[in-house]
């Protein structure tokens, strides 16, 4: 057995689930090889792990293939104790009875449960800047203590610590992590994350200091929303544990010491950091430092917000991999664009920080500028809606250089434009730190045509950007957590990174964020709304496509990894957000549906404001309906109108609810939110749906009549959008109108020469909707097309990341939202897919479905990749001979799993080996059927080599 994980993760220091999950990946190559049996043991010791001596938890013998299991599932288990280590093995009954034992040691430690403790207080730093009106200076502090033991004598040392802001933790003199950003984003006044450190090492025989630096973080974070106040404060606590067991425990309280007069004089990842090298003080995390800007703080029980009350109480130890510096980049290129103006070129647009190296004369100011894409060969800063920051840093005048690391904030940057220094620094003295969530980068994908392989590198690489503690828009003008960029991106995340522990949280924020009345807003936490108990007082909406993320992401991650938690936790917000679209169906107020809806009854009123966002116009998309929005009395021009788009996606989150009530056994709930389901279905068919059955009337034509002073609408032959939605959330009637609704959309993209014109819901649902009702081809031609708008015009662009829109403009160049497509390249190309069935929910059995396109100017002729399921590693790849008359296919089956392995035939008599004898002769191959152009088998776990001979 390898890879045994405590709650998605290896060894975690610091966890406050009384029950976590274990999980292991059984290993072996022989065909059919699987685990009949396993047996969890869980101890408070090395010692008594080795011994076999689980004096916390002894699953015994448990028939069952299951590979994760949670504490105290079966049998008796101790109640796991705070601030404890425990160390947990797995055995396992193969195929053949025979048991192995995990070489492996996992352990895992406890952390506080959220108990600080009563005499452990927030403090704030006093205000003792010289010029005061500065608010986001970043507040040090400080404490000196003695040790009561010999250091030789201390068992462990735990520093367990949070804030109100970012917290940069020390003792005596040093790093105690090379963490960034943390805690990680909540929703601050239900609760917070907090940190657990092992300082162990870092003590000193005798004294010892232990401090913190605080900047604003995620606290005060942008341009919408998070903006909880400029005041930060810190709670931490030390628990110093000696070999007899005796506990030093220091808290944050009216003791230590804090100083706002530091080298940082204001920070915010909107706006850049300024550091003044000359305020520096020096050794201040170190013994006896007698500064004398150290000043008593505050110690408070309860710390406000500037604007939103209280902050919680409540703590929970951050499950999420923590911030790290995932690579360095030095610049490939430097150019002078003035006296003192140096611009500097990476090879790849990243998300982090800078480190500059640098010698000047006391005093001087060198300011750091940051940029995605340059504007006649200059920086600008002019990326829409706001800015990238820039950061500051002044001078000592050190005569051996100085260097400085803006590490309280990140940008989003391919170039840096240094100005205030007589000479450019060498390349080497300009580094890029490369920043990123620890996680396992779980999906590999390349093919015959490098553009392609390109894009999913792309794609990874905004992943990696916007996956900063929290999952964000864009690391530029926002860094917001928008709810539709996190469901649309979901199953595409899922595949190239392991991201359990991230949606997780994310989920827990919008449990946070819900509204009085159930409903759930764009953005979360939710930061500006305000607990209303009607739609009526909501500051915010619920757009469709975007607030639906609570049910969304629960059905993506639940089938993605096996574990029902994203169900059962999230069951009581997403029924709530349901049952409040439901509840306001109707139009309040008196306001008049649109003009061209045929009967208001069962369409969602709510769904409006975004629609099919950044889609791409030209002749063959003219808008289709003029409605009045919500937020203007004019009438607004969208391609799509947003009831169509709503109940569309109220339809298919009632359906994906039933389906989830029925997964935990909820029976009544799954029969009602499906009867919901098919009401609605059948609303959306009655409203945008011709009398065939299968033809959508979006992208009609609009006139106004002069005599009546309304519009009159003609209806059209279907908008790409409605199409891909209606077949993806299986809206049509019967199978055979869905197909042909496909083919209709065929012939919709084939129109507009296969460009991907499509805006954010549609990316997500066209390829899907066209490839599994019969139309693969076509969905190859939208992801070949390298004409604009299309997802390869930005790599000949020369994109190294995801654009937020199709245009070469001044839009976020690292938005990941485009790289929903990726999901399908897995699923459908590569071939890697669970096909949304709970039975395959997890990987423990999977379905393998490499296709190909048919036409001979298709230019991937061969794939290559895999995807680390928490089962085992799945491989795939295949190739197309030069003649196309041979399809040869690889493939892994993990240990402990099986698949259905669907394969493409062309021929009615085409040849299927594998192993070089027939397939369904093979170890380990049951042949099913060969039905529309596809062989069909299950396959057991193995190696195999398929070969299709169509003659």
């Amino acid at each position: 057995m390898i890879k045994l994980q405590t709650d998605h993760r290896k060894d975690p220091l610091g966890l406050d689930d009384r029950h976590p999950h274990f999980s292991w990946i059984m290993q072996g190559s022989r065909r059919g090889e699987k685990q009949t049996g396993y047996r969890v043991g869980v101890a408070t010791s090395q010692e008594k792990l080795a011994a076999d001596d689980f004096d916390m938890w002894d699953s015994g013998y448990v028939a069952s293939a299951d590979m994760q299991v949670c504490y105290g599932a079966v049998g008796s288990a101790s109640l796991l104790q705070a601030k404890t280590a425990y160390y947990w093995t797995v055995f396992v009954w193969d195929k053949d009875g025979v048991m192995h034992r995990s070489q492996e040691i996992a352990v895992f430690e406890t952390a506080l449960f959220g108990d600080f403790g009563a005499q452990n207080q927030w403090i704030i730093a006093p205000d003792n800047q010289e010029e005061p009106a500065e608010q986001t200076a970043a507040p040090l502090y400080r404490k000196q203590f003695t040790l009561i033991g010999a250091k030789a004598d201390v068992a462990k040392a735990r520093l367990y610590s949070t804030a109100a802001g970012n917290q940069i933790m020390y003792m005596n003199g040093k790093r105690v992590s090379d963490d960034y950003f943390a805690p990680g984003k909540s929703k601050y006044t239900a609760m917070l994350y907090y940190q657990t450190y092992d300082v162990t090492p870092l003590l000193l025989d005798g004294d010892n200091t232990v401090g913190a630096e605080v900047g604003q973080g995620w606290y005060n974070a942008g341009a919408v929303g998070s903006n909880y106040g400029t005041q930060a404060a810190l709670k931490a606590k030390l628990i110093v544990t000696y070999q007899d067991g005796t506990e030093q425990v220091i808290d944050t309280d009216d003791s230590w010491l804090g100083t706002r007069q530091a080298a940082t004089l204001s920070n915010r990842f909107y706006n850049g950091q300024v550091v003044d090298g000359r305020q520096a003080i020096e050794g201040w995390c170190e013994n006896d430092n007698r500064s004398p800007k150290w000043m008593s703080v505050e110690a408070v029980t309860t710390f406000n917000t500037s604007i939103y009350g209280p902050i919680a109480n409540v703590f929970v130890a951050e499950n999420m991999g923590p911030v790290k510096c995932l690579m360095t980049k030095t610049p490939v290129s430097v150019e002078k664009k003035g006296d003192t103006d140096f611009l500097y070129t990476f090879d790849q647009n990243v998300v982090g920080t800078l480190r500059l190296t640098a010698t000047a004369p006391a005093d001087t100011t060198v300011t750091v500028k940051y940029c995605e894409f340059l504007t006649d060969g200059t920086i600008t800063g002019g990326e829409y809606m706001g800015h990238n920051g820039k950061d500051t840093y002044i001078f000592r005048g050190d005569k051996g250089g100085e260097t400085v690391t803006f590490e309280l904030v990140y940008h989003g940057f391919q170039y840096v434009l240094i100005s205030g220094l007589a000479q450019a620094p060498a390349l080497e003295c300009v580094e890029a730190l490369v920043l990123t969530s620890e996680m396992e980068e779980t999906g590999e994908l390349v093919t015959s045509n490098d553009k392609i392989s390109r894009y999913v590198e792309n794609v990874r690489w905004s992943l990696r950007g916007n996956f900063i503690s929290t999952l964000t828009d864009c690391p530029t003008r926002e860094k917001n957590t928008w709810t539709g960029d996190a469901q649309i991106f979901a199953a595409t995340a899922s595949y190239l990174a392991n991201i359990f522990n991230h949606y997780r949280n994310f989920q827990v924020m919008t449990q946070h964020s819900r509204l009085g009345d159930g409903g759930l807003p764009e953005i979360v936490p939710e930061a500006t709304a305000v607990n209303a108990a009607s739609s009526e007082n909501r500051f915010t909406s619920m757009p469709a496509g975007w607030a639906d993320s609570a049910v969304i992401i629960s059905w993506e991650l639940y089938h993605q990894f096996g574990d029902v938690a994203f169900i059962t936790d999230n069951y009581d917000t997403m029924k709530g957000f349901v049952d409040c679209l439901v509840r306001q169906r109707v139009y309040p107020n008196g306001k008049e549906p649109p003009y061209f809806i045929v009967d208001p009854t069962d369409l969602r009123l709510d769904g409006g404001k975004y629609g099919d966002w950044l889609f791409y116009g030209d002749g063959l998309n003219n808008p289709a309906y003029y409605e009045k929005t919500y937020y203007a009395t004019e009438y607004t021009c969208r391609p799509m109108s947003f009831v169509e788009i709503g109940t569309a996606y109220l339809a298919y989150s009632c359906g994906l609810l039933s389906k989830m009530a029925a997964v935990i056994g909820k029976t009544e709930d799954a029969a009602y939110y499906n009867s919901l389901r098919e009401r609605f279905a059948k609303a959306w068919r009655k409203n945008f749906v011709a009398a065939d059955g299968y033809t959508c009337t979006s992208n009609g034509i609009s006139t106004l009549n002069e005599t009546t002073g309304e519009y009159e609408y003609t209806p059209g032959e279907g908008w790409i959008t409605s199409y891909a939605l209606g077949i993806y959330f299986d809206l049509f009637e019967t199978e055979e109108l869905k197909r042909k609704a496909a083919k209709n959309l065929a012939t919709l993209m084939k129109k507009a020469n296969y460009k991907q014109i499509v805006g954010f819901l549609g990316a997500n649902t066209l390829y899907p909707a066209l490839s599994w009702n019969g139309q693969f081809d076509t969905a190859m031609r939208i992801m070949e097309n390298e004409e604009m708008p299309s997802l390869l015009y930005m790599i000949n662009s020369g994109a190294t990341t995801i654009w937020e829109t199709y245009q070469n403009n001044n839009y976020s160049r690292n938005h990941y939202v485009f790289g929903a497509p990726c999901r399908w390249l897995f699923t459908d190309v590569l071939g890697i897919s669970h096909q949304y069935d709970s039975n395959n929910a997890g990987y423990t059995h999977f379905v393998l479905q490499p296709h190909y396109a048919s036409y001979e100017s298709a230019t991937i002729t061969w794939v290559k990749g895999s995807y680390t399921a928490r089962t085992g590693v799945i491989k795939s790849e295949w190739k197309l001979s030069s003649d196309r008359k041979t399809f040869t296919y690889k493939c892994t089956v993990p240990a402990n799993t099986s698949a259905t392995l669907s394969l493409p035939v062309e021929t009615a008599n085409a040849k299927i080996t594998e192993g070089g004898k027939d397939a369904s002769k093979a170890e380990g191959v049951k042949f099913i059927e060969v039905k529309d152009g596809r062989a069909y088998y299950e396959i057991t776990s193995g190696t195999y080599e398929f070969v299709v001979e169509n003659k």
